[in-house]
């Protein structure tokens, strides 16, 4: 049970998270006020309109926490608050049924039903379980056969090329013997539908013993920093790893190659119109087997936009603290002739791209306000490219009219486009055709039935 008290008592009143808030254009609200609030609420309808609008609207990004001398978390007092509203409102539930991951009917199982997207190799899917070696000890198993690779609900269902052939280059390079497309639960958590995110997590956490996974290469900074939560809950013996901290220390480096526009194609009416890169083609890794393409999509993606002279890194919010996707992802480009610029906030004090918290839901105002205050920010850079570790910020700030570029750094380091349109089309047809998401929460089928 969240202590509301202690956080009430705790805060000093000294208003310099305000000034953070102000500066996203939020209602600006002292933690402790907050926490004041929902510690003994009985009823929404106590709730005054503008700490009801903050807590919905919070990106839940923790820069208000950067700027406390007491370092009290309104992420962590927003969550609770939630948790709150999800018990006085019921119905709220129902606002989030799309990011319901704990049932087979949510968002991004319809997106990739509707991409036709199956991947074979992941834990708990098509494919039978991972066949390990359980009768010998933990410490005789080599590390990589018990390392599995999360790519993150977003970028397995966004970007399906780019997630395959990472997967691919890990495991040429002996780094992972899987794949999970399993959700790390965060949605269920920032939605405050606690109950279920606990089932959901402990269903997840067997799964992961059953299999006897010591160790996580994580893509998404989002799902590292639930995974910290979700092993530490669980009593996990788990090592959780970033992805560009894994491409670091296997050599990985950015090199760049030319854009699908300057490759010669000899497509034909019959064939696809994509001109491809081996995946291992811009890829510098001594010894490692070049990497080949093993699917073509059908659908001709836009033109990917010229390789960068210099690029501004966008430092995710859940990495501020850690700094650990961060760091990593810059290091990838360190040895290139691509100029580094940093934007006015970055590291600790990196602010929202606009996604976070599931604010989107409650309205499209203050995540807009905050993606244009970034871009703002990177526009000021000079810089050619926007590059983030996040796939959701990606798509936040694309959404923008006359966005910039744009690109995961996976794009760049793999040779691989995004193809953005086929990523809408899945979307649209996720949400709008009748079928899954259609489906009534109470007809829908568990994730884990024996959570």
């Amino acid at each position: 049970m969240f202590d509301f008290d202690q956080i009430d008592d705790a805060c000093i009143r000294c208003g310099l998270c305000m000034s953070q808030q102000r500066a996203e254009g939020m209602p600006a609200l002292m933690c402790g006020d907050i926490a004041q609030t929902f510690a003994n609420v009985k009823d929404a309808t106590e709730i005054p309109e503008d700490t009801y609008e903050f807590v919905r609207s919070c990106s839940l990004c923790d820069a208000c926490t950067a700027a406390c001398p007491r370092k009290l978390s309104c992420a962590e007092v927003c969550r609770a608050a939630r948790q709150v509203l999800a018990r006085l409102q019921p119905e709220l539930a129902d606002e989030y049924r799309v990011f319901r991951m704990d049932v087979c009917e949510n968002l991004f199982a319809g997106m990739r039903l509707a991409g036709n997207i199956v991947y074979s190799e992941y834990l708990g899917g098509p494919a039978p379980p991972l066949e390990l070696d359980a009768s010998q000890p933990r410490a005789t198993q080599p590390s990589a056969q018990r390392t599995l690779f999360m790519p993150g609900c977003t970028l397995s269902s966004y970007a399906e090329e780019v997630t395959r052939a990472t997967f691919e280059l890990l495991v040429a390079r002996g780094a992972v013997c899987g794949m999970t497309a399993y959700c790390c639960g965060n949605p269920l958590s920032n939605a405050g539908l606690i109950d279920d995110y606990n089932r959901y997590a402990a269903g997840f956490a067997r799964l992961l013993q059953r299999h006897r996974i010591d160790s996580i290469v994580v893509a998404c900074p989002n799902c590292l920093r639930r995974l910290e939560f979700l092993v530490e809950q669980n009593s996990l013996e788990i090592i959780l790893v970033p992805l560009p901290t894994v491409l670091v220390e296997l050599g990985v480096r950015y090199t760049p190659v030319p854009t699908a526009l300057d490759v010669p194609t000899t497509a034909t009416a019959d064939t696809p119109t994509m001109p491809v890169h081996p995946s291992g083609d811009n890829v510098e890794i001594q010894g490692a087997p070049k990497l080949t393409q093993t699917k073509v999509l059908t659908l001709t993606p836009t033109a990917a936009p010229p390789c960068p002279s210099s690029i501004s890194v966008h430092d995710s919010c859940p990495d501020r603290e850690s700094g650990r996707f961060g760091r990593a992802t810059r290091h990838l480009f360190i040895d290139s002739n691509i100029d580094l610029v940093e934007m006015a906030n970055n590291g600790k004090k990196t602010i929202c791209c606009g996604s976070g918290g599931l604010a989107q839901v409650y309205g499209p105002e203050h995540p807009r306000a905050r993606r244009d205050r970034r871009l703002e920010q990177f526009a000021a850079t000079g810089a050619d490219c926007l590059v983030c570790s996040c796939i959701s910020c990606v798509n936040m700030f694309l959404s923008a009219p006359d966005a910039p570029p744009v690109r995961h750094y996976l794009e760049l380091i793999l040779g691989k486009h995004i193809d953005w349109a086929r990523m809408a089309h899945n979307m649209d047809k996720a949400t709008v055709a009748k079928g899954s998401l259609d489906t009534a929460l109470a007809d829908a089928t568990p994730v884990f039935a024996d959570a």
